[in-house]
């Protein structure tokens, strides 16, 4: 057997714990690098099974309770004011800046036949058609090319 199926199977059996065949183990003993592999495989699945997970101990949850209860309501309140504000802020900021990067004009919006978008100065949708209309007439080869690149 070549070393990639022999990883294959000392993973498997490592891992179930199954017995490990008869030529991987004939060729464990004549290939080192596979012996450091299954030493390796073994060592570090020894060293995890020492480990325990920690425990809470018996008194954690009053505490916790009792260091939140000893916030005063008020305080809570206050937080929480705070925070809603903040993500509705935070919301007004994201949806104005969406729209304005889509092209959307708003209501207050200059009435100019152009209007900033992000950092750029646009024209006007009617000045668009318009320059549609020329290249359609003029140049229709160069109108299909710039349609296609985007």
């Amino acid at each position: 057997m070549k070393c990639k199926e022999i990883e294959k199977v000392i993973l498997e059996n490592v891992t179930e714990r199954t017995a490990v065949p008869a030529a991987v183990q004939e060729h464990l003993q004549h290939c080192s690098n596979c012996q450091q592999l299954w030493r390796d495989l073994k060592q570090t699945i020894s060293l995890c099974e020492m480990i325990t997970a920690p425990g809470f101990s018996s008194n954690f949850w009053s505490r916790e309770l009792a260091i939140f209860q000893k916030v005063p309501v008020a305080g809570r309140r206050r937080k929480l004011v705070i925070c809603l504000s903040a993500c509705f802020l935070i919301m007004m900021i994201t949806t104005v800046s969406f729209l304005s990067w889509t092209g959307v004009r708003f209501p207050f919006s200059p009435k100019s036949s152009s209007y900033v978008q992000g950092k750029t100065l646009l024209p006007s949708d009617d000045d668009l058609l318009q320059l549609a209309d020329y290249l359609k007439e003029e140049d229709p080869a160069f109108t299909l090319r710039l349609l296609m690149s985007n």
